[in-house]
């Protein structure tokens, strides 16, 4: 998925990809010239089976991330 562009007040020039989504985790490629990082935000539901499928699949954002 394409993200946005922006820049900071020194006009360093960034761009934003979302690697994969879903309603309890976003993770964020995000590059600078020949650089890159990944933000990732998590939410842990209340529910307690959503929460153990979030925690079931955390060990295998290794692949997705390296695979972006």
């Amino acid at each position: 998925m394409q993200g946005v562009s922006g820049f900071c007040q020194q006009k360093v020039f960034f761009t934003t990809n979302i690697v994969d989504v879903t309603s309890q985790y976003v993770i964020i490629k995000v590059s600078l010239g020949g650089n890159h990082w990944f933000v990732s935000a998590v939410y842990a539901s209340l529910i307690p089976h959503l929460r153990q499928q979030l925690w079931d699949y955390l060990p295998t954002l290794t692949d997705t991330v390296q695979g972006a």
